[in-house]
């Protein structure tokens, strides 16, 4: 089973929109760039070693680097259409039964026959000898060529699982299969033992003795039905790694030689290995060349490849590149998408933590997908129709994943943990910690598990659209005559849990029903549905009294999975997505004290646990399929009984996306976006997008140019094809008493990605009102990000006399076509830019309004008389900040300071003779904005010397 951040299939909803406000400049789309998959989500990877791996967030970029020896076969792309439902049908779900799967790595599927030792098997895999790995940089900094993949390899990397132990990573399922049980730990210590257990995985996994360098064995004592094996095999902990980059990063050295065990995972290391982090015994130092100290690496055989420090973790972003070429299976990526050379080059994937950030880039386009909490969906949708998303948009509706939502305590919380619980509120008198009981106490977690309002939470954080569970057990499990229909389903209880506290034993004397207890509740930020859940049981206890105190708190996903593994939070919320779909895949976390949740609770463990253990071991070997379902029927009573954790519900997922990404299909297996078989098709044509601007100014005075930017910069979501839109404009004056002389309004265009930016032959231009005319590259602004430079190019620019602009007095409305052109011509957008809409007012030359005195601050303007709120007394704030701009527009003002003096002429003087685009070139030295400094800039300067703003 994987952590998921988010339901990654249902509630994972994808998102986009425009929303007028705070726009970057230096946005990612639109137009559409069809080689880049663009995805809002609300956490990050964890761990990149494929072993190790055991969320979504992890596992969706490790699917995309590594293979394994077998894979889903089965897809039945879906075809979107933009403001349309698709509800989804059980026949377009990815087949999991065996005939859902074909080879990758493996040159077919396994021959399996039987050990000779009760139900045993073999399985034999022949590795394909076309597979190679990517290219990776050593400890020495040399770049290590691509390599085919080999027999060692494919035992190294699931023996190294198994070396590692770790009870926070998926190999419980190989163990579980091999020998019956989900850890050595169950019953091996170390160093001791090491020679036995090393001699058992060098037997469980091994190269075929008759077929050395082409075949790998497996031994499973103890296999599931072939389909649930196969879906074990497919996911990312069945990835084949490249042994040599394992060996060199400082993992395991592949031999199981005296001392081996120091391995294994210990305190200090956690869950994480030299390909996830920095470690001790790393053979990477600060002086290696290009790469410094070991930090997170992956080297796989997939489509995708993964560069140092493209997981950037302050950013919360992480990022693949199309491995073109070298991708042994379709070196060119013809057979990517929808073909036309649409496929996705480059995937992005950015963390933002609110709802209303990921909205504003998803309708916007800024992003292709993104995650969209439940309780926001409706933002997406039509108003008043819950099936019909805005025009620009596709979505799915009915995807009934293997996924779920369960609260899970910790039995034995760490005393340093930030989040201790204490018994007594607001008189703390006993603290909660490793010393005490709180949640180990059955009718403690009764009362929670009877706090939960389940008909407001399908309500409210679904919308109705989720399964309540009574215990593990979800729908889609096979075989379903597994599942126990006869089990109560809780509701929000207030007797119920009066009861069960009034039942709770004393802890170190004291009553938690009489004298009431604090404690904290975890969700991962950005799952509102969690959230939401969370607050249902502090509700709860609130009414029955203010003794009772539950905090809510949210923490980003890699800390969120650091203080599980650490046992600091009291309650937490997780959501899992099937490792295979079978019962026994979900009774051993949720019930084995092996498992990958109940372990991370404890111990201690429920009274009955030596049970429960040893009735999931047997259930998950048995063959007889009639005592098999009596077995799992009775395993989910118990939990509903033990209530180990509070299963809460199975959500029926939606997704929404850009309607021009296609190719999309649904697994339930799969842990996130796998881009190399999506597309992204140019649309036709965009609806033209309304862009209302209005601002409001008091009085002013001004003796030359004074701009007020009213702040709002909007991008425009067309591009990539000859493009139009509405642009509106209102501006009024506050005082009314007055007359506005010249009320002007700037709009322009933000080009992107550009290194410079050529004049006269391409520009852009607004058609339709009459002071329309084409105003051409007259001025511009650049922004600069590292190497990338941005320009905002003025179609209409009061500052030079040469260009196009508008008289709108007190108030005024104008609509325009944008187009723009190629020498002259009528031409698409270009598809390597973004363009953004903002608007410029200027109160004009010699208006005078009253004695205000200008001179006040930095830059002779006085804040108060304007009716905006941010201004600031830097000379250019970038559109799409929350500020204003402002600056001074006086001929020959060169470096701004409000005064045209000696150090202006010096200026234009450095800049003399240099163009547009050329080293040197100053735009505010070209007066006149011929993009070119020449004479006539400095008898326009000489005209203004020695004066300046203000009386």
């Amino acid at each position: 089973m994987k952590y998921i951040k988010l339901l990654t299939i249902i509630a994972t909803c994808l998102l986009l929109t425009s929303i007028f406000s705070v726009i970057p400049v230096f946005s990612m789309q639109p137009p559409i760039d069809t080689t880049t998959y663009y995805i809002g989500t609300i956490g990050q990877p964890a761990r990149l070693d494929p072993g190790r791996a055991y969320d979504t967030a992890s596992g969706e970029i490790i699917q995309n680097v590594y293979q394994p020896l077998i894979w889903f076969s089965d897809k039945h792309p879906l075809t979107l259409v933009s403001g349309e439902d698709h509800n989804l049908t059980a026949l377009e779900h990815s087949d999991l039964t065996t005939s859902g799967f074909g080879p990758v790595i493996a040159t077919a599927l396994p021959t399996i026959t039987d050990s000779g030792y009760g139900v045993g098997k073999y399985w034999n895999f022949t590795i394909n000898p076309n597979a190679r790995f990517q290219t990776w940089i050593g400890p020495s900094g040399s770049v290590q060529g691509r390599k085919n993949v080999t027999t060692d390899d494919v035992v190294y990397s699931f023996q190294i699982q198994m070396v590692f132990d770790s009870p926070y990573a998926p190999v419980w399922m190989w163990e579980t299969v091999a020998f019956n049980f989900m850890s050595f730990d169950a019953g091996y210590s170390f160093p001791d033992d090491e020679a036995i257990v090393g001699k058992m995985i060098s037997e469980w996994c091994y190269k075929d003795p008759d077929h050395l360098n082409t075949n790998v064995i497996f031994n499973f004592t103890y296999p599931l039905p072939t389909a649930a094996m196969y879906q074990i095999f497919a996911q990312t902990w069945g990835s084949i790694v490249n042994k040599d980059f394992f060996v060199a990063h400082g993992c395991w050295d592949g031999s199981f030689a005296s001392g081996w065990s120091k391995w294994r995972q210990t305190g200090g290391t956690g869950n994480r290995s030299p390909i996830d982090r920095y470690i001790s015994y790393s053979l990477y130092t600060d002086s290696t060349p290009g790469v410094g100290k070991d930090v997170p690496d992956m080297c796989g055989t997939g489509p995708y490849k993964y560069t140092y420090g493209a997981w950037d973790t302050i950013n919360k972003q992480w990022r693949l590149d199309a491995d073109v070429g070298g991708y042994w299976k379709d070196p060119t990526f013809a057979n990517a998408g929808e073909k036309n050379g649409n496929y996705i080059h480059t995937i992005i994937e950015k963390g933002y933590d609110t709802w209303p950030t990921r909205k504003m880039l998803l309708l916007n386009g800024e992003v292709d997908t993104a995650v969209v909490p439940r309780a926001n969906m409706y933002d997406l949708l039509v108003e008043n129709d819950k099936y019909k998303p805005l025009p620009g948009l596709t979505l799915v509706t009915n995807i009934s994943g293997l996924t779920n939502e369960e609260i899970f305590y910790c039995f034995n919380v760490s005393t340093d943990s930030a989040y201790q619980s204490y018994v007594g509120y607001p008189n703390h008198v006993v603290s909660i910690g490793a010393d005490a009981t709180f949640f180990n106490d059955v009718h403690i977690r009764r009362a929670f598990a009877w706090a939960l309002d389940y008909t407001q939470i399908i309500a409210q954080a679904w919308f109705g659209e989720a399964i309540q569970q009574a215990s593990w057990w979800v729908d889609g499990l096979v075989p379903a005559s597994s599942k126990n229909t006869a089990i109560t389903m809780r509701n929000v209880d207030l007797d119920m849990i009066k009861s069960e506290l009034a039942q709770a034993a004393l802890i170190d004397g004291h009553n938690i029903s009489t004298e009431g207890f604090e404690t904290t509740m975890i969700y991962n930020t950005g799952n509102d549905q969690r959230m939401i859940e969370l607050n249902s049981i502090a509700a709860a206890f609130a009414t029955i009294g203010s003794q009772y105190r539950c905090n809510v708190m949210g923490l980003d996903w890699p800390v969120f999975l650091d203080n599980m593994n650490a046992m600091n939070m009291p309650i937490f919320c997780l959501g899992w997505l099937a490792d295979y779909a079978d019962p026994s895949n979900w009774a051993s976390p949720y019930q084995s004290s092996a498992g990958s949740f109940l372990y991370t609770q404890g111990p201690p463990f429920p009274d009955n646990q030596t049970a429960v253990d040893a009735a999931i071991n047997a259930a998950a070997a048995d063959t007889d399929p009639v005592h098999r379902d009596a077995m799992y029927k009775d395993l989910q009573y118990q939990y509903w009984l033990d209530v180990p954790s509070v299963p809460v519900v199975q959500p029926l997922g939606r997704r929404f996306a850009r309607d021009w990404l296609q190719g999309w299909y649904y697994n339930d297996l799969y842990p996130g976006v796998y881009p190399y078989d999506l597309w992204k098709a140019v649309v036709a044509s965009y609806a033209p997008v309304d862009l209302d601007v209005s601002d409001s100014i008091t009085n002013v005075t001004s003796y030359d140019y004074v701009y007020v930017s009213n702040g709002k910069m909007n991008q425009y979501k067309g591009g990539g094809q000859a493009a139009s839109m509405t642009f509106s404009v209102f501006i009024k004056r506050k005082d009314n008493n007055h007359d506005v002389l010249d009320l002007y309004a700037e709009v322009g265009l933000v080009r992107t990605n550009l290194t410079s930016l050529q004049t006269g032959a391409h520009y852009p231009s607004f058609q339709g009102p009459t002071w329309a005319n084409p105003g051409g590259p007259s001025w511009y602004r650049d922004y600069r990000t590292g190497s990338e430079v941005d320009f905002f190019i003025p179609t209409q620019s009061p500052m030079y006399p040469t260009s196009q602009f508008v008289l709108l007095g007190p108030g005024a409305n104008a609509t325009a076509m944008l187009t723009w052109y190629e020498d002259g011509v009528t031409s698409a957008l270009p598809a390597n830019a973004t363009w953004a809409i903002g608007t410029l007012v200027a109160i004009g030359q010699a208006y005078v309004a009253n004695d205000t005195d200008l001179t006040n601050n930095a830059k002779g303007i006085d804040p108060g008389v304007y009716n905006c709120t941010a201004l600031t007394l830097t000379d250019e704030v970038p559109h799409g900040s929350s500020t204003y701009d402002r600056y001074i527009a006086m001929i020959g003002d060169i470096d701004g300071d409000g005064c045209v003096k000696i150090l202006d002429a010096i200026d234009l003087s450095s800049a003399f003779g240099k163009n547009f685009g050329q080293a040197g070139y100053l735009k505010e030295a070209d007066t006149d904005s011929n993009g070119t400094v020449n004479v006539l800039d400095a008898i326009n300067l000489s005209g203004n010397f020695g004066k300046k703003v203000g009386p």
